[in-house]
């Protein structure tokens, strides 16, 4: 047999035997490396070892879940000490875990990116930890394009508000963060006027009529996105996840 087709064989065996999985011990504190493993099944890898109790998955997690941040106690950091964690930028947490001794560790920053930097950023920053998962990475990669590619929205200006519409209106308005950002990118979409990412919004800004829509967006336990209109011209959407930089929001993007 030909070497260079017995190695292909034997490399398509290793792949469909073993899968997409971890190669080394991970403890993720951060949201946007979180939901891309579970968007690449890795979630339930026995290598995935911890994660945050703020970052909900669609299964239970079978390792360690954590109160996260600076409130770890020492004798948890030692525990992973031998792993490669991952957390949200915090200059805080940086120095506890030089303190606490750790060799491995990647600060996650997301600000200023859209959900499709966001998410190909945490696809490069899992490479090194990451075994047979071309496959997976190539899915993934074809969704964002589809996604990006099919992105559209009825002309009009969109007030996002950061929590549920009830009586009243949440007192903050996303107006440059995350999923924003893309939305931005379209020539029928506009927003609330500012520079900030959240603001807290003025009467005087926000528009009336039928081409203003105020949308409320909030957690929660159910996986799909879920809306809930209240009447015309506002209403809530919901989902796990929704507020975390990177797929969860493109998945948002998606159902928009």
């Amino acid at each position: 047999m030909d070497f260079r087709l017995y190695f292909l064989l034997i490399s398509l065996f290793t792949q469909n035997a073993f899968g997409c999985y971890l190669n080394q011990k991970v403890i993720s504190l951060s949201g946007p490396i979180t939901m891309t493993l579970e968007y690449l099944g890795l979630t339930k890898d026995k290598n995935l070892v911890a994660i945050s109790k703020f970052h909900k998955l669609s299964h239970k997690f079978e390792g360690e879940v954590l109160a996260g941040g600076i409130f770890l106690a020492k004798r948890t950091l030692d525990k992973y000490k031998e792993g490669m964690i991952f957390f949200d930028k915090s200059k805080d947490l940086s120095r506890e875990l030089k303190q606490a001794g750790f060799q491995n560790s990647i600060e996650i920053y997301t600000l200023g990116q859209n959900p499709f930097q966001t998410v190909k950023y945490t696809v490069s920053a899992l490479r090194s930890i990451l075994t047979n998962c071309d496959s997976k990475i190539a899915e993934l990669k074809s969704f964002l394009k589809k996604t990006k590619q099919n992105l559209k929205i009825p002309k009009g200006t969109y007030y996002f508000f950061l929590g549920k519409i009830t009586q009243k209106y949440p007192e903050l308005i996303i107006a440059n963060d995350g999923f924003l950002r893309s939305l931005k990118a379209l020539d029928s979409f506009a927003t609330y006027k500012t520079d900030l990412n959240y603001v807290p919004w003025s009467k005087k800004l926000i528009g009336q009529g039928d081409r203003y829509f105020k949308i409320g967006l909030f957690e929660s336990e159910k996986n799909q996105v879920y809306r809930e209109k209240n009447k015309k011209g506002f209403w809530n959407l919901s989902g796990r996840g929704l507020l975390i930089p990177g797929i969860r929001q493109v998945i948002l993007l998606e159902f928009l």
